[in-house]
């Protein structure tokens, strides 16, 4: 069932076994992993089946320390959430970044790799992924020539990529629309989490609609799944009980906002340069999109002292990136994300694999042999835990009369050391294999530089648009927001879904790992919900 909160009468009363807050990737697994379970569940989504400026504002905020996005343009208010614009990049993390390592502060999950292996390969499955292996075993499976630098200390990673469109838009989410046990509710803000005296259960969940009219929602068990931002915003506004918020009696949300810091670390120019890039560009095989990256090693990561990280190539025109990327990126991201947009970025998506598969290689050659432009190497960093990295509240109030989020953004000197030693590593890698032409950036050479801001390496030049650590898991509730289970310390019926749980980010894209988090919790969410309601039958 699919109905908009303002088709109920004003104060009227929802009732569900499972709410969940959020319909964007971990929010819409979740949902759809709890169908045919014998629960109701009520999935409740700020926006409406699409994008609406009006709405979008409510993400408006206020940024401070290192320069990033504006934050209503940082994740998208409507059913599918972000990934409408996802590029479908799909990596997990690496087993380094689930141990806690010493020269890592705050490092380390209290569950490993192999918790979360089951659940992985059944979020590749559902993202039509063609492999299981996303590092050197992939090679081997398809059959690939060594990579050059991998013979000379640098391992490769790859990419593999979802390729469906809006996966998760309202159009390709019609199981949950139709199933009997299932309400999704549009245009449904939370406002406010109700507990009971003692802040240890949710009673209720105040809802705001497009009329400023409330309603309320009941559940057994409730899930935030609103993002890396809008999680920690929620229990920091949840204040009725807790004056510092909802799981805050530590002082512990909304702190290590994690990100992926960019930036170019050099460009390697010439033939040189052009028999790099080819080795390394995306390539389709067995039917299936790659992109391969050149990560820092584990024991080059422990001896420096530095955080995990890996470089890709790109051709870079002289002066800059080209004035159709410009005024592509400028659309795309300073203009209306609505669905005709997004779907002609998916056509371009499609004319990009055949210019890949048909006519790059002779145009880079041609380019190169005119001068016309080099290969930049960029830097995707992990960033390291920092509490004072953090999401707090605005004085300043959205059109609902909530407190907005402030983010403030610090990037230490854990990050500049590691694009230094990536810098390091991969030139002197380059040496081993023969290959010149790398000219280091400036920066890397300036031991007085912070991570620099330049927008002009990439669409996404300062981060990922990944929210990650702001409700970090771990077992302590001094250093940390959930359990291991992802329910919030304290509390015996919430939990959260989503990055905003990563205790560290490592530097690949956080969409797959966020969707197996989302299927585990759903055994665990499923369990409980079971439990209330053969307890309130035996009552």
């Amino acid at each position: 069932m699919l109905n908009r909160l303002t088709e109920h009468a004003p104060d009227a009363r929802i009732h569900a076994d499972v709410a969940i807050v959020g319909a964007g990737a971990a929010g819409i697994t979740l949902a759809r992993a709890l169908l045919g379970r014998g629960l109701s569940v009520c999935l409740v989504e700020s926006g409406d089946a699409d994008y609406q400026p009006e709405v979008q504002d409510l993400s408006i905020g206020e940024t401070r320390g290192q320069p990033y996005y504006d934050l209503r343009d940082a994740r998208l208010r409507f059913f599918g959430g972000t990934t409408a614009i996802w590029g479908g990049r799909c990596m997990p993390l690496d087993p380094i970044d689930y141990r806690a390592r010493p020269w890592v502060p705050q490092s380390g999950w209290p569950i490993d790799e192999a918790a979360l292996a089951p659940w992985l390969r059944k979020a590749g499955a559902g993202l039509d992924l063609r492999f299981e292996h996303f590092d050197a075993r992939l090679r081997k499976v398809l059959d690939l020539p060594d990579f050059p630098l991998e013979r000379a200390g640098l391992d490769t990673a790859f990419w593999q990529f979802d390729h469906a469109f809006w996966r998760f838009g309202l159009p390709n989410c019609q199981d949950l629309v139709q199933a009997d046990d299932m309400r999704i509710l549009l245009g449904a803000t939370l406002v406010d989490i109700v507990t009971d005296p003692q802040a240890r259960h949710v009673q209720d969940l105040q809802l705001a609609g497009r009329d400023g009219q409330r309603r309320w929602l009941r559940a057994g068990q409730v899930v935030l799944a609103a993002g890396g931002i809008e999680n920690p915003r929620l229990l920091l506004n949840a204040r009725g009980t807790m004056p510092m918020g909802l799981g805050n009696a530590q002082d512990q949300v909304g702190r290590y906002f994690m990100e992926h810091p960019r930036a170019l670390i050099g460009c390697v120019h010439g033939q040189d340069g052009l028999r790099l890039w080819q080795a390394y560009r995306a390539f389709h095989k067995a039917g299936a999109k790659l992109t391969p990256a050149l990560r820092l090693p584990d024991a080059e990561q422990e001896a420096r002292g530095v955080l995990n990280a890996a470089v890709t190539l790109k051709y870079r025109p002289n002066g800059g990136r080209s004035v159709f990327a410009r005024l592509y990126e400028e659309v795309r991201h300073r203009g209306s994300p609505n669905r005709l947009v997004r779907r002609i970025w998916s056509m371009k998506s499609l004319v990009d694999r055949a210019v890949v598969q048909r006519a790059e290689m002779a145009l880079r050659r041609a380019q190169i042999a005119a001068g016309a432009g080099s290969f930049q190497v960029m830097v995707r960093a992990e960033q390291a835990p920092d509490p004072e990295s953090r999401i707090t509240l605005s004085a300043q109030r959205d059109a609902l009369g909530q407190p907005m989020a402030r983010l403030d953004w610090r990037i230490g000197a854990q990050e500049v050391a590691t694009a230094r030693a990536m810098g390091e590593v991969f030139g002197a890698t380059l040496d081993r294999e023969g290959i010149g032409g790398f000219a280091r950036a400036d920066w890397l050479d300036d031991a007085t530089a912070g991570w620099p801001a330049d927008p002009t390496i990439s669409g996404h030049a300062l981060g990922g648009y990944h929210h990650m650590g702001t409700t970090r898991m771990g077992t302590d509730p001094a250093s940390s927001v959930v359990d291991p289970e992802c329910r919030l310390h304290g509390v015996d019926n919430l939990w959260i879904a989503g990055s905003s749980v990563f205790p560290t980010g490592g530097w690949s894209n956080p969409t797959l790992t966020i969707i197996a988090l989302s299927l585990r919790l759903a055994e665990r969410v499923a369990a409980e919900a079971g439990r209330t309601q053969e307890t309130a039958r035996s009552a």
